[in-house]
This record gives structure tokens, C-alpha cells and sequence, in this order.
């Protein structure tokens, strides 16, 4: 038997893969959700809590090119999943992404706790150096740090931020240049 919350979730997600919100607005009123910001906000996206359910959504910025940075998102979370044997050591870090729209750059996922001990940002500059040995083919940063890595609810590691994790999300800051 499913909980409220899994239900919740379902209606929610099923909701944007028909309406594909662009905007905060069009997904409150589209998608029958509220939706409250998160306190600290990216360089590239607002970030939003779903209220009543473990979600966030991020929505590029209102500024030229920014949907890249999702989109380079979506596609590192892909090609880690699916990836090739080296990437698997990774696959547990990866966030869950229920809705993610490459062309709107739009992603939907489960919400994480933030980072709270020293000792977890010590861990999760040891996972930035981990990501850096096995993504050796990058030469710029994967910007894996502890604003972007929290902890799911068995407070295991999650990295809630990869966008820089391919070429195209590094684009949009090379032409701010």
C-alpha cells in the first residue's frame, strides 16, 4: 500500500510531464502545488521547496543561456546511471530526478538535507576529490563541494548539483566571460 507522500509525489510528477512547467508560477498554478524558495540560490537556477511533499524544483534563471546548466544536469545524472563500468562507484550519489526537461531546463527531484557537521563537509570534499579521479577525461571543475552534496533521509551522500559535471554546463559561464 502506497503512503500520501509516494501519492503525493506521483500526482506531482505526473503533473509536470503533462503541463511541462516553464516558471515558478506556471507550476503552482499548472501543477496545483505551492511552492516556497530555498533559502540559498545558485548562480544559474532558483530552487524551490514543494510544499507538503520531499521535493524541490530548480528553474533557470531569467538570464540568456542559463537552461544549459540543467540541461548539463540531466545529462551527467544520465550518463553516470547508465554509464560505463567506471562510473558505477557514483551511482549511489546520484540525486533522484522524477522530472527533468532538457529543453526548458526545468528539473523536478527528491529534496535532501543540507550538510550540518564539519565532518560532513570534511566527507564531502573527500567525495569531490573521489569525482575528480573518476571523471579524469574533464579538465574544469565538477564544483562538488558541500553546498551541493546533502544527505537523504539514511543520511547517505547525494550530489545535488551537476551541472558542471560535462562541458555544456561550463558553456553558458565561458560566454558571461
Amino acid at each position: 500500500m502506497k503512503s500520501r507522500t509516494e501519492t503525493k509525489v506521483k500526482r506531482i510528477v505526473e503533473s509536470f510531464k503533462q503541463h511541462n512547467p516553464k516558471t515558478c508560477l506556471e507550476a503552482e498554478k499548472l501543477c496545483n502545488i505551492e511552492l516556497t524558495p530555498v533559502a540559498e540560490q545558485g548562480a544559474y537556477r532558483d530552487t524551490y521547496f514543494v510544499k507538503g511533499a520531499p521535493l524541490v524544483v530548480k528553474f533557470p534563471k531569467n538570464t540568456a543561456g542559463t537552461a544549459s546548466h540543467s540541461r548539463a544536469e540531466i545529462k551527467a545524472v544520465r550518463r553516470i546511471l547508465r554509464g560505463k563500468r567506471k562510473y558505477r562507484l557514483l551511482h549511489s550519489y546520484m540525486p533522484e530526478i522524477f522530472y527533468g526537461n532538457v529543453k526548458t531546463g526545468v528539473i523536478l527531484m527528491r529534496r535532501y538535507k543540507p550538510l550540518r557537521s564539519k565532518y560532513d563537509v570534511q566527507i564531502a570534499d573527500t567525495l569531490e576529490r573521489l569525482v575528480q579521479v573518476l571523471w579524469p577525461e574533464k579538465v574544469w571543475t565538477t564544483d562538488v563541494h558541500g553546498a551541493n552534496i546533502a544527505l537523504d533521509d539514511d543520511d547517505e551522500f547525494k550530489i545535488i548539483d551537476l551541472g558542471y559535471f560535462t562541458k555544456e554546463g561550463h558553456e553558458y559561464e565561458s560566454a558571461e566571460s
